[in-house]
């Protein structure tokens, strides 16, 4: 990585899309195998259109090490899919803790 270069990248399958920030090429490239694995869209983006563009969205830091080790791409897209359901109101007593 350059000197003051942030790698970063929009994940994305539908309506739902989250940003990720990573340390290095390498991190990011095997992040955007996984992700196109599983039917995403990966879009490298600039910091200067972050704020402007994904400002709110949810983001990730793959430099930190907690990220790298609990992140799960499975995880995620299942709890879109279940968030998908939810707005289109089924499946609302999936939601409800008993």
């Amino acid at each position: 990585m350059n000197h003051g270069e942030r790698l970063m990248m929009v994940l994305s399958k539908g309506d739902s899309a989250i940003v990720t920030e990573f340390g290095g090429r390498e991190a990011m490239e095997a992040m955007k195998v996984q992700a196109e694995a599983r039917g995403m869209t990966c879009t490298s983006l600039r910091i200067e259109d972050y704020y402007p563009t994904y400002r709110g969205y949810r983001y990730f830091d793959f430099r930190n090490p907690v990220t790298q080790k609990y992140f799960n791409l499975d995880y995620l897209l299942e709890a879109w899919d279940q968030d998908k359901i939810h707005h289109q109101g089924e499946g609302v007593d999936d939601w409800f803790i008993h």
